[in-house]
């Protein structure tokens, strides 16, 4: 994965597959009515990445790609897996939040996000270098899932290679970010103005009628 050209807002799209020892191929298992669980995980098409990122504030813009499995976020510093690295989490399906949620929140828990959902992360690496050290993180997922079913609900512990998903290396020094600190208490998201009320109504009535979808009684 390369940066090189691009802003500091990056999509990450999450799958994983089943790879057959035998072939080396994707495989699928055509009886299988519960889901799908792979046993390697990808990020835009490419197993366990790595990128490059400068010392500022990136977004990442994550979607759970399917088809079966759940994820759990969490950073972590590989070389020293006890450390507790925040990260943001600002917007999801519906867009951005009322205001940036730290996590791993009070009672542990990560960023969870399901099938098809999306989820908007805010890391900083600047901070992270200067208050922490941290010249590499993992971005994992440490949620347990073992069948296509649902996850088992356990967080697996840090800093297992199987549960990476991307390598993000901290290359070069601080540079200038006029992005906001989602740390700021004073950041929130601004709700619009009220509208006025409408003055015209209108109502429609989907029905099945004579074998086609009608509106308000009317074939569309």
């Amino acid at each position: 994965m390369s940066t090189r050209g691009c802003s500091a807002s990056i999509p990450l799209a999450l799958t994983d597959k089943l790879i057959d020892p035998g072939t080396g191929k994707i495989c699928f298992d055509l009886f299988g009515f519960d889901g799908l669980i792979g046993d390697k995980l990808l990020v835009n098409g490419v197993l366990q990445p790595f990128l490059e990122v400068q010392k500022r504030r990136y977004r990442f813009r994550v979607l759970d790609g399917g088809p079966s499995r759940f994820y759990e976020l969490f950073l972590t510093n590989p070389d020293n897996p006890k450390q507790t690295i925040p990260f943001f989490v600002i917007a999801n399906d519906g867009n951005l939040l009322p205001a940036p949620v730290g996590f791993p929140m009070s009672s542990g828990s990560g960023a969870r996000i399901g099938v098809a959902e999306r989820v908007d992360l805010i890391i900083d690496f600047k901070k992270l270098a200067r208050d922490l050290g941290v010249k590499r993180l993992w971005l994992e997922n440490r949620l347990e899932q073992v069948n296509g079913r649902a996850p088992t609900g356990k967080i697996l512990p840090a800093g297992r290679r199987e549960d990476v998903l991307v390598e993000f290396r901290l290359v070069g020094n601080s540079v200038r970010d006029n992005s906001v600190d989602p740390a700021d208490p004073t950041v929130r998201f601004y709700a619009l103005p009220s509208r006025p009320v409408p003055r015209i109504t209108r109502r429609f009535r989907f029905e099945r009628g004579n074998g086609q979808w009608q509106v308000n009684g009317r074939f569309m």
